[in-house]
């Protein structure tokens, strides 16, 4: 009598196979799998098998792809507490965690309706623009566009990148504390750009969290958009239940 396996696709095999492999620690969190050449010849198969295989492990978020990298077995995800004072970088630290953060580019550039309804300002008023990348462990987990009240943090973007730390150059504007006071998060997807830094395909969504924060005077300080790798991060909201309405 024929096992049961014997009757499987080729692709399924390499799919337990690899899942099994994983599972075993045979492949490290981090560590990228062999080339599609290199498990081709191992599992006698051809190129389209490998990938559909891999998608399968894709679509269980037990690997992910980085465009022109490879594929890498997933790592534990992030879960990022959100709360009025919360922050990334102190998640990180927690974790046992590097975190860092790296300047994309500055400027100025005209208040949208968005950003001038957030700042209380005229549209088309000049504002600070800001884009960032957030890496943990030197792995991309988000794109981020801050804005900024002019001439308040008149280069500000300078800053961020001396210090890698947007709290940290915040500080050296005389905000010691920086209190969110609204967020929205949604998915959507990349466009290109944000695709390319943040290492994955166009049609993988993307975590969006739109965060407007003040100083401890309720003065506007910062509008931010960040963009966040699905599979990286998980964001949770913490709710104050002393101030729930009965």
């Amino acid at each position: 009598m024929r096992n049961s396996d014997d009757m499987l696709p080729l692709w399924r095999k390499i799919l337990i196979e690899l899942e099994e492999g994983i599972g075993k620690g045979r492949f490290a969190p981090g560590e990228k799998l062999p080339t599609e050449a290199a498990l081709a010849a191992h599992f006698g198969a051809n190129r389209h098998t490998i990938r559909r295989a891999i998608a399968r492990l894709q679509e269980r978020g037990i690997v992910r792809s980085e465009q022109g990298r490879g594929s890498f077995v997933q790592e534990q995800m992030l879960v990022h507490r959100m709360n009025s004072r919360a922050r990334l970088s102190r998640t990180s630290e927690i974790r046992g965690k590097q975190s860092g953060r790296m300047v994309l580019g500055a400027g100025r550039v005209r208040a949208t309706r968005h950003v001038a309804r957030a700042f209380g300002i005229n549209i088309g008023t000049l504002v600070e623009r800001v884009e960032t990348l957030r890496l943990v462990d030197d792995r991309p987990v988000s794109v981020t566009t801050h804005f900024y009240p002019l001439p308040r943090f008149e280069g500000i973007g300078d800053r961020i990148a001396e210090q890698g730390s947007v709290t940290s150059a915040l500080k050296a504007f005389g905000v010691d504390e920086l209190r969110h006071v609204e967020s929205r998060i949604s998915a959507k997807m990349p466009n290109q750009k944000d695709a390319k830094h943040l290492r994955q395909p166009m049609t993988r969504p993307v975590l969006q969290s739109v965060n407007y924060s003040v100083d401890p005077d309720g003065s506007p300080v910062q509008l931010s958009i960040a963009r966040f790798v699905a599979s990286a991060v998980e964001l949770t909201v913490h709710y104050d239940l002393a101030h729930t309405a009965p």
